[in-house]
C-alpha cells in the first residue's frame, strides 16, 4: 500500500485546479480524500484517468460532485486499470484552501488452492 498524506499538502480553492499525475501503477485500488475549507466554497470537484502521465487524452472516471460548502469528500475506485489518476478543482465562488490525500493499493486476487 502507498499513502501520499497531503500529496497536494495546501493549494488555494479560489482559482481552477489540476493536480499531477498520480501513479496507480498495476494497483487497482484508489482512494482520493479531498478536504475543502473556508467560507462559502463552492466548485466542483472530479478526478480524470489517463494511460500516460502527460494526460495526453484524458478519460473522466467520476462525474463532477459539486461542493457548496466547507466538505471532505472521499472517492473509492475500485478495480481501475488505469496508470494514471488526476484531481480536478473548477472553482465557482468563495474563499479557502484544498488538501488532497491518496491511497493506494494492490488488489489481493484469491485464486484458490
Amino acid at each position: 500500500m502507498r499513502i501520499w498524506d497531503s500529496f497536494i499538502p495546501i493549494q488555494t480553492a479560489v482559482t481552477n485546479f489540476t493536480s499531477s499525475a498520480i501513479p496507480t501503477g498495476d494497483n487497482g485500488n484508489v482512494a482520493v480524500g479531498v478536504t475543502i475549507t473556508g467560507a462559502d466554497v463552492v466548485g466542483t470537484l472530479s478526478l480524470q484517468a489517463a494511460f500516460t502521465q502527460d494526460f495526453a487524452r484524458p478519460f473522466l472516471i467520476q462525474t463532477a460532485t459539486a461542493v457548496t460548502a466547507s466538505a471532505d469528500t472521499l472517492i473509492n475506485l475500485t478495480d481501475i486499470n488505469y496508470p494514471y489518476v488526476r484531481v480536478v478543482w473548477v472553482y465557482t465562488s468563495g474563499t479557502g484552501n484544498l488538501t488532497v490525500d491518496v491511497s493506494i493499493r494492490q488488489q489481493i486476487l484469491n485464486r484458490g488452492g
